[in-house]
């Protein structure tokens, strides 16, 4: 996963409205404001937002503009010593967001947050059309706030 700092315009901008060129998908599918109408309300400033850095992805760009949001991708290949190197470079608060097969009642979500945050927990969790993001923290900031 490459690092994005903002990124393309809206998918629905290259379909028609009835559909793409690939047989069986419409734009609407690509779209993510719902998603994006859930999250920005919750995204604070300092917050970093992961997304996945894959074709489908692009859309959600459009709604959370580089000017506005930090977006970025976690890393597509690396070391565990490079991803600790990674991480240590993130703040406490970060937006995992899941679109299309990432979301939904899966481990895929879960599986990206076990991976590339480890010890982090979800505290809140905001859905929409095509996927959910989930604001995850340090166990430690969680624990401390319980007491």
């Amino acid at each position: 996963w490459w690092a994005i700092r903002g990124g393309g315009r809206s998918a629905a901008n290259w379909h028609g409205s009835e559909g793409s060129g690939w047989p069986g998908t419409y734009a609407h599918y690509a779209d993510y404001q719902e998603l994006a109408g859930s999250l920005i309300p919750h995204v604070e400033e300092g917050d970093v937002v992961l997304v996945r850095s894959e074709w489908w992805s692009e859309p959600i760009h459009y709604y959370l503009p580089p000017d506005e949001y930090t977006v970025i991708a976690p890393p597509r290949h690396g070391t565990e010593e490079e991803l600790e190197i990674w991480r240590a470079g993130l703040p406490d608060r970060l937006w995992l967001v899941g679109l299309g097969g990432d979301a939904g009642p899966g481990p895929t979500l879960d599986s990206l947050a076990n991976h590339f945050l480890p010890g982090h927990e979800p505290t809140i969790a905001v859905h929409g059309y095509g996927g959910e993001a989930r604001l995850m923290v340090p166990g430690t900031t969680l624990d401390s706030q319980r007491n």
